[in-house]
């Protein structure tokens, strides 16, 4: 098996990769973090982790109390509050809410519930490949 690169397609490359050089990531970064926006919502509305495990089920003491079966739900105040806040060359994903943390760290009243992807080294694989689409179609957009 073989493959031929021609010097037109080098240059087109070499051209691209000429004005990415100097490329305003900033637009790139904010689609980014509204992808990531968009896939902790995803994890709210299916009760489950950014890895696919599915959360612990609401206490019948809960249920009684907030009327509803379904984790943290209760007024939608944590989910909606996750932001995403572009920093330099990064974009941040997280949530201003005083007792964001709890849920996702669980505490000794409340079971663990992740609703972010904050696992060391891991990013799970359909994050990965909507992110990725995200970067790709930046990357080939006319400049």
């Amino acid at each position: 098996m073989s493959f031929t690169v021609r010097e037109s397609g080098l240059t087109a490359l070499r051209e691209r990769l000429g004005r990415l050089e100097n490329a305003d990531l900033s637009r790139l970064l904010r689609d980014l973090g509204g992808t990531a926006v968009k896939l902790v919502d995803r994890g709210f509305a299916e009760s489950r982790s950014p890895y696919g495990n599915v959360w612990a089920p609401n206490t019948p003491e809960t249920i009684r109390l907030k009327g509803s079966s379904k984790p943290l739900i209760r007024t939608g105040r944590l989910r909606h509050s996750i932001r995403a806040e572009v920093r330099g060359v990064s974009v941040a994903i997280g949530s201003p809410v005083e007792y964001a943390p709890a849920p996702h760290l669980g505490t000794n009243r409340v079971p663990v519930r992740e609703y972010l992807p904050m696992r060391p080294g891991t990013l799970p694989a359909d994050w990965r490949d909507e992110l990725l689409a995200v970067a790709q179609a930046w990357v080939t957009a006319p400049r």
